[in-house]
Protein backbone atom coordinates (compact mmCIF):
# COMPACT_ATOMS: atom_id res chain seq x y z
CA UNK A 1 0.00 0.00 0.00
CA UNK A 2 1.37 3.34 -1.04
CA UNK A 3 2.30 5.83 1.68
CA UNK A 4 0.28 8.23 1.16
CA UNK A 5 -2.59 5.94 1.58
CA UNK A 6 -1.05 5.18 5.10
CA UNK A 7 -1.27 8.38 6.70
CA UNK A 8 -0.77 7.02 9.86
CA UNK A 9 2.54 5.43 9.18
CA UNK A 10 4.76 8.66 9.21
CA UNK A 11 3.16 9.42 13.00
CA UNK A 12 4.07 6.03 13.97
CA UNK A 13 7.64 6.36 13.00
CA UNK A 14 7.38 10.34 14.44
CA UNK A 15 6.52 8.44 18.04
CA UNK A 16 9.10 5.91 17.63
CA UNK A 17 11.59 8.21 16.96
CA UNK A 18 10.17 10.50 20.03
CA UNK A 19 10.74 7.55 22.48
CA UNK A 20 14.42 7.09 20.83
CA UNK A 21 15.09 10.68 21.88
CA UNK A 22 13.82 10.64 25.34
CA UNK A 23 15.69 7.25 26.22
CA UNK A 24 18.53 8.61 25.40
CA UNK A 25 17.82 11.79 27.80
CA UNK A 26 17.45 9.08 30.26
CA UNK A 27 20.69 7.80 30.10
CA UNK A 28 22.31 11.30 30.29
CA UNK A 29 20.44 11.69 33.37
CA UNK A 30 21.17 8.76 35.05
CA UNK A 31 24.74 8.93 34.28
CA UNK A 32 24.93 12.43 35.73
CA UNK A 33 23.27 10.92 39.36
CA UNK A 34 25.76 8.18 39.17
CA UNK A 35 28.58 11.04 39.67
CA UNK A 36 26.29 12.50 42.18
CA UNK A 37 26.31 9.70 44.13
CA UNK A 38 29.74 9.18 44.03
CA UNK A 39 30.49 12.95 46.44
CA UNK A 40 32.14 12.59 49.44
CA UNK A 41 29.96 12.49 52.86
CA UNK A 42 29.77 16.49 53.29
CA UNK A 43 28.91 17.26 49.88
CA UNK A 44 26.45 14.24 49.87
CA UNK A 45 23.37 16.39 51.00
CA UNK A 46 24.06 19.21 48.15
CA UNK A 47 24.79 15.59 46.03
CA UNK A 48 21.27 14.12 46.84
CA UNK A 49 19.32 17.33 46.12
CA UNK A 50 20.96 17.18 42.83
CA UNK A 51 20.11 13.76 42.00
CA UNK A 52 16.47 13.56 42.80
CA UNK A 53 15.63 16.82 40.26
CA UNK A 54 17.65 14.48 37.76
CA UNK A 55 15.62 11.45 38.39
CA UNK A 56 12.45 13.32 38.65
CA UNK A 57 13.57 14.69 35.07
CA UNK A 58 14.84 11.13 33.78
CA UNK A 59 11.20 9.45 35.66
CA UNK A 60 8.85 12.13 34.04
CA UNK A 61 10.99 11.62 30.22
CA UNK A 62 10.87 7.85 30.55
CA UNK A 63 7.25 8.18 31.08
CA UNK A 64 6.37 9.66 28.22
CA UNK A 65 8.67 7.33 26.47
CA UNK A 66 6.62 4.35 27.85
CA UNK A 67 3.25 6.72 27.01
CA UNK A 68 4.61 6.93 23.18
CA UNK A 69 5.27 3.15 22.92
CA UNK A 70 1.44 2.45 23.95
CA UNK A 71 0.51 5.62 21.40
CA UNK A 72 2.52 3.98 18.71
CA UNK A 73 0.69 0.53 19.48
CA UNK A 74 -2.51 1.72 18.97
CA UNK A 75 -1.83 3.58 16.44
CA UNK A 76 -0.78 0.75 14.19
CA UNK A 77 -3.47 -1.71 15.64
CA UNK A 78 -6.20 0.99 14.69
CA UNK A 79 -4.13 2.09 11.60
CA UNK A 80 -4.93 5.85 12.79
CA UNK A 81 -8.87 5.73 12.62
CA UNK A 82 -8.68 3.98 9.26
CA UNK A 83 -10.19 0.68 10.47
CA UNK A 84 -12.96 2.39 12.44
CA UNK A 85 -13.68 4.45 9.00
CA UNK A 86 -13.85 0.69 7.21
CA UNK A 87 -11.37 1.96 4.66
CA UNK A 88 -9.40 -1.01 6.02
CA UNK A 89 -10.65 -4.02 7.75
CA UNK A 90 -9.70 -5.38 10.70
CA UNK A 91 -8.69 -8.79 11.67
CA UNK A 92 -9.75 -9.49 15.18
CA UNK A 93 -7.72 -6.91 16.58
CA UNK A 94 -4.43 -8.37 15.56
CA UNK A 95 -1.95 -6.09 13.38
CA UNK A 96 -1.37 -7.27 9.81
CA UNK A 97 0.04 -4.88 7.44
CA UNK A 98 2.29 -5.28 4.37
CA UNK A 99 4.96 -3.29 6.31
CA UNK A 100 6.78 -5.77 7.57
CA UNK A 101 8.99 -2.73 9.40
CA UNK A 102 5.81 -2.11 10.96
CA UNK A 103 5.81 -5.30 12.99
CA UNK A 104 9.30 -5.50 13.47
CA UNK A 105 8.91 -2.06 15.29
CA UNK A 106 5.77 -2.99 17.26
CA UNK A 107 7.59 -6.72 18.82
CA UNK A 108 10.82 -4.52 19.62
CA UNK A 109 8.66 -1.40 21.11
CA UNK A 110 6.59 -4.25 23.30
CA UNK A 111 10.33 -5.27 24.95
CA UNK A 112 11.18 -2.00 25.88
CA UNK A 113 8.08 -1.19 27.23
CA UNK A 114 8.38 -3.67 29.59
CA UNK A 115 12.17 -3.15 30.09
CA UNK A 116 11.41 0.86 30.99
CA UNK A 117 8.17 -0.04 33.44
CA UNK A 118 11.20 -1.98 35.47
CA UNK A 119 13.45 0.83 34.78
CA UNK A 120 10.62 3.88 36.48
CA UNK A 121 9.90 1.28 39.51
CA UNK A 122 14.06 1.17 40.05
CA UNK A 123 14.14 4.59 39.34
CA UNK A 124 11.22 4.65 42.09
CA UNK A 125 13.13 3.62 44.73
CA UNK A 126 16.31 4.98 43.96
CA UNK A 127 14.35 8.19 44.84
CA UNK A 128 13.26 6.99 47.85
CA UNK A 129 16.46 6.02 48.89
CA UNK A 130 17.79 9.40 48.04
CA UNK A 131 14.90 10.73 50.27
CA UNK A 132 16.09 8.82 52.94
CA UNK A 133 19.57 10.18 52.90
CA UNK A 134 18.16 14.19 52.81
CA UNK A 135 16.02 13.47 55.76
CA UNK A 136 18.96 11.63 57.75
CA UNK A 137 21.53 14.44 56.55
CA UNK A 138 19.18 17.68 57.72
CA UNK A 139 19.38 16.61 61.44
CA UNK A 140 21.57 19.10 62.98
CA UNK A 141 22.32 16.59 65.92
CA UNK A 142 23.03 13.43 63.98
CA UNK A 143 22.54 10.68 66.84
CA UNK A 144 25.02 7.83 67.35
CA UNK A 145 24.99 5.53 63.66
CA UNK A 146 23.41 7.40 61.48
CA UNK A 147 26.56 7.76 59.36
CA UNK A 148 26.13 3.93 58.84
CA UNK A 149 22.26 4.63 58.54
CA UNK A 150 23.50 7.17 55.38
CA UNK A 151 26.02 4.59 53.88
CA UNK A 152 23.17 2.31 53.65
CA UNK A 153 20.77 4.21 52.01
CA UNK A 154 23.52 5.41 49.77
CA UNK A 155 24.76 2.08 48.87
CA UNK A 156 20.72 1.27 48.35
CA UNK A 157 20.00 3.92 45.74
CA UNK A 158 23.29 3.22 43.93
CA UNK A 159 22.05 -0.13 43.49
CA UNK A 160 18.69 0.46 42.28
CA UNK A 161 20.29 3.17 40.15
CA UNK A 162 22.65 0.58 38.66
CA UNK A 163 19.59 -2.09 38.07
CA UNK A 164 17.97 1.24 36.03
CA UNK A 165 21.05 2.16 34.35
CA UNK A 166 20.89 -1.72 33.39
CA UNK A 167 17.25 -1.53 32.72
CA UNK A 168 17.78 1.21 29.94
CA UNK A 169 20.40 -0.16 27.99
CA UNK A 170 18.34 -3.00 27.12
CA UNK A 171 15.36 -0.41 26.31
CA UNK A 172 17.68 1.61 24.08
CA UNK A 173 18.51 -1.27 22.38
CA UNK A 174 15.15 -2.57 21.61
CA UNK A 175 14.33 0.60 20.47
CA UNK A 176 17.64 0.99 17.97
CA UNK A 177 15.77 -2.41 16.89
CA UNK A 178 12.21 -0.90 15.99
CA UNK A 179 13.69 1.88 13.77
CA UNK A 180 15.99 -0.69 12.04
CA UNK A 181 17.41 1.46 9.48
CA UNK A 182 16.33 4.57 10.50
CA UNK A 183 18.56 4.08 13.79
CA UNK A 184 21.41 6.28 13.51
CA UNK A 185 23.30 4.64 15.73
CA UNK A 186 24.36 0.55 16.29
CA UNK A 187 22.25 -2.07 18.39
CA UNK A 188 23.74 -3.31 21.27
CA UNK A 189 22.28 -6.23 23.91
CA UNK A 190 19.43 -7.11 22.08
CA UNK A 191 19.11 -11.09 23.32
CA UNK A 192 15.43 -11.53 21.76
CA UNK A 193 15.31 -13.66 18.68
CA UNK A 194 14.10 -11.12 15.88
CA UNK A 195 12.73 -13.89 14.22
CA UNK A 196 9.28 -14.21 16.50
CA UNK A 197 7.74 -10.80 14.90
CA UNK A 198 7.54 -12.35 11.91
CA UNK A 199 5.90 -15.52 13.58
CA UNK A 200 3.24 -13.34 14.03
CA UNK A 201 3.34 -12.72 17.83
CA UNK A 202 2.26 -9.05 17.66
Amino acid sequence: MAEEENPWKPLFWWRVDAINQRVRVVREDLAAVEQQLASRVDKLSVASCAGDKLLMEASRALGLAVCYMEAARLLARHRGGLIAQGRIPSRHGRVHDDDLAVRRALFYLRLAKARAEEACDALDRCRGHLGAVKMLLRRREAPAGVADHVDGERASAVGDLEAARQLMVDTDAFISAALGDRSDYTVHHVTTTAGHWQAGEI
